[in-house]
């Protein structure tokens, strides 16, 4: 029988790269103390009504509004970069935090690889994935706008990635890649992101993906060879999630308003080898 004091607890907040990143800490934190994890969805019925995401991987964790009043230790992220101070934490623990480092659960990577597989691939989604996997040299573009650009609060934290990132990644990873590769461009503004990439080399190829599910186009972007980030956590797991060790990726210094950043130490969040512009 499960209780609160042979469990522990993570709750989840935000959209599907917040969760992902919250999910793989507390895994990684279950496996440590060998008890299971339990995932309170309370914080995911926020204003954006995002809610539970996670219930398309093969995760095996419990899920659900969970009165964490319950559990006894409670542990709070103080600061954005990773803190030792996690894995002093034991049973009865409810955890609360984005955890956006991948230094929380790199040494059980294989594990949060296999619980990120998709439970089902319908026929379309193994259609596009073949498609992408018939280009030599495909690289994925994530252009961000929703609620980053809707959102003021959202805007005022994160802001967004302009063309200029976004040029001077493309031309740099033409120039690290023995041939012209073509670019899958994932929007959740296909409209604006053809805009902005219009004015590039007439000799780029940009294949513009329709949007999709969330999870679904998460996993093409990780079929993708080598990556161009946005300033999102979504983004950044579609890359990680790509399992080859000769992928570039690119990603923008400023993943946050130059004013947040005077406040938030982003260094831990950045994979190894990434290259920052």
């Amino acid at each position: 029988m499960l209780t609160t004091g042979n469990t522990i607890c993570m709750r989840l907040q935000g959209g599907l790269g917040n969760q992902l990143f919250q999910y793989a800490a507390g895994r990684a934190a279950s496996i440590r103390l060998g008890c299971p994890l339990v995932l309170d969805t309370t914080l995911t019925e926020d204003e954006l009504k995002r809610g539970y995401v996670l219930q398309f991987f093969q995760i095996t964790a419990l899920a659900g509004v969970v009165d964490v009043k319950n559990y006894s230790m409670k542990y709070e992220e103080s600061s954005f970069f990773y803190n030792t101070q996690f894995n002093s934490y034991g049973l009865g623990t409810c955890f609360t935090g984005y955890f956006q480092s991948e230094l929380y659960f790199r040494d059980v990577a294989l594990v949060i690889r296999n619980d990120f597989q998709l439970i089902n691939q319908p026929a379309y989604l193994v259609e596009q994935m073949s498609f992408i996997d018939s280009y030599e040299l495909p690289v994925s573009i994530h252009i961000r706008r929703g609620d980053y650009f809707s959102n003021k609060h959202t805007l005022s934290i994160h802001g967004i990635c302009e063309a200029g990132y976004y040029k001077k990644s493309i031309d740099l990873i033409c120039k690290m890649l023995p041939a012209e590769p073509t670019f899958f461009v994932f929007s959740d503004e296909p409209a604006l992101a053809r805009e902005m990439l219009e004015g590039e080399d007439i000799k780029r190829k940009f294949v513009f993906m329709p949007v999709g599910l969330a999870h679904e186009d998460i996993m093409l972007m990780a079929k993708c060879r080598h990556h161009i980030l946005a300033n999102s956590s979504y983004s950044w797991w579609a890359a990680w999630l790509n399992p080859r060790s000769d992928k570039i990726i690119m990603a923008p210094r400023r993943w946050f308003t130059a004013e947040t950043l005077r406040t938030i130490n982003t260094t831990d969040l950045y994979m190894e080898n990434i290259i920052i512009l």
